[in-house]
């Protein structure tokens, strides 16, 4: 054998005695593995997966379902919400559309009843204007046959007292009442 350094002699010495040591035997001795070392931490692996599984994996998937149920609750209560929303969206535009024809009633209704009391009002205008228009007739004929009268009756005085200027002392003996009532006539006849 060639020199080899203090190192390698020690790892060759103790991998030769590793062999040594390790019985020759068939199956899995043969590969290196120990037995009752490999059942242990089979065992060990099967505890630990066990105590695992209760303490951490299933409290892991509780928790994984409880999110799972609340994200699916909130999904479903945000479209009841949206459908709710909506619902009462068109509620609105139904009460609005409603406000809206009433406001047009209550205005067609108010224009009609504004016409009716302006035509009303005018009516009652053009009557008592009538009315005023026919007393007023009535009290200028009344007063103008009440001129009329009186002005017969000045003119009758003063044509009695022009005729006695007139004849300023002849005596003719009319009465002042025959010459009135022939001034009237006359008056009548030509227009009066």
């Amino acid at each position: 054998m060639a020199q080899t350094t203090a190192p390698q002699a020690h790892i060759e010495t103790t991998t030769a005695t590793a062999h040594e040591a390790v019985p020759e035997s068939a199956g899995i001795g043969a590969l290196g593995v120990n037995g009752p070392l490999l059942a242990a931490q089979i065992v060990n692996f099967l505890i630990v997966l066990a105590v695992l599984r209760a303490v951490a994996y299933k409290p892991a998937l509780a928790m994984l379902a409880k999110r799972r149920r609340m994200i699916e609750e909130s999904v479903a209560q945000a479209e009841q919400t949206k459908a709710e929303a909506a619902s009462s969206q068109q509620a609105v535009s139904q009460q609005l559309a409603a406000a809206r024809h009433e406001a047009r009633e209550l205005l067609d209704q108010a224009r009609a009843s504004a016409e009716k009391i302006a035509t009303e009002i005018t009516s009652n205008a053009e009557d008592q204007s009538k009315r005023l228009l026919d007393q007023a007739r009535v009290q200028i004929d009344q007063e103008r046959a009440a001129m009329k009268a009186s002005l017969e009756g000045e003119l009758g005085g003063l044509v009695v007292a022009a005729t006695e200027r007139v004849l300023n002392g002849k005596q003719i003996p009319i009465a002042s009442t025959d010459i009135e009532q022939a001034l009237g006539q006359e008056l009548r006849q030509h227009g009066a």
